[in-house]
């Protein structure tokens, strides 16, 4: 259902412009062009200083890129947060082969004047305001299943109150950690590359035994008309053990 309902929305998107809400876009039709996902903007920020093949970049969340690709939006590769939004397009042949780009944890932010728990749980249950990623979004899907677990754990009224005190679903983890941000909300959850840049937040980890599988994919386009040895260069930017140090540098792992 939320998919046939993001079609119809998918085809209402102009698809020469960045229209989605914490979506930016460079417009510079002469180099090849990657959507990437919100959530991975300081990586490849950092990706393109060093890349020695300039390419341009759209961010928005994983969910509202695999649409706008889906409906011929000018692309040449993507770099995806969600592997079921891959998979979507995948199956509609969109996608040449896939590369595992790097792996991300869950963290639970917290505004300074929250109260604060030992716990994950804790934390949010203990949160008076809470905000959380649209169900179809990565982060959103994400933190669903780890509620899940906790639910299946024993701690149901604590995902009860949890969902109860949800005031705010946004598109994509860098709109949920701004309301954190902006102290419209005592608590989130989001990526741990996300509080990566800001030291001062106060985070709790979520363990990685509870963690879903998060795999970032970078894939090229079928219907890219990028020379193959410009693809070759900006894939050796995205794919391989060299990336380590500065996967690690903003919150992020190598794949598995």
């Amino acid at each position: 259902m939320i998919w046939q309902r993001m079609h119809i929305i998918g085809t209402l998107l102009c698809l020469n412009i960045c229209v989605a809400p914490g979506c930016t876009s460079l417009d510079d039709e002469s180099s090849p062009r990657l959507y990437a996902a919100s959530s991975t903007r300081d990586i490849v920020r950092a990706i393109q200083k060093v890349c020695p093949v300039q390419f341009e970049v759209t961010f928005a969340g994983s969910q509202t890129l695999a649409l706008q690709i889906h409906h011929g939006a000018p692309a040449d590769a993507v770099l995806s947060a969600a592997p079921h939004h891959m998979d979507w397009l995948d199956e509609r042949r969109h996608l040449r082969k896939r590369h595992p780009f790097a792996t991300n944890s869950l963290q639970v932010v917290q505004s300074p004047v929250a109260f604060s728990g030992r716990r994950p749980i804790d934390a949010l249950s203990n949160a008076k305001s809470i905000v959380l990623g649209v169900p179809d979004s990565p982060i959103g899907l994400y933190s669903a299943r780890w509620l899940e677990l906790q639910h299946d754990r024993g701690h149901q009224n604590a995902v009860e109150e949890i969902r109860a005190k949800v005031v705010s679903y946004e598109s994509n983890t860098r709109l949920v950690l701004q309301r954190i941000l902006r102290h419209e909300a005592d608590a989130a959850i989001v990526y741990r590359s996300d509080t990566h840049a800001f030291p001062n937040l106060r985070t709790i980890a979520i363990p990685r035994s509870e963690t879903p599988d998060i795999v970032l994919t970078f894939a090229w386009l079928t219907g890219t008309e990028v020379e193959d040895q410009v693809r070759h260069q900006i894939s050796d930017c995205f794919i391989g053990d060299h990336l380590g140090p500065l996967l690690l540098n903003h919150g992020l792992g190598m794949p598995r």
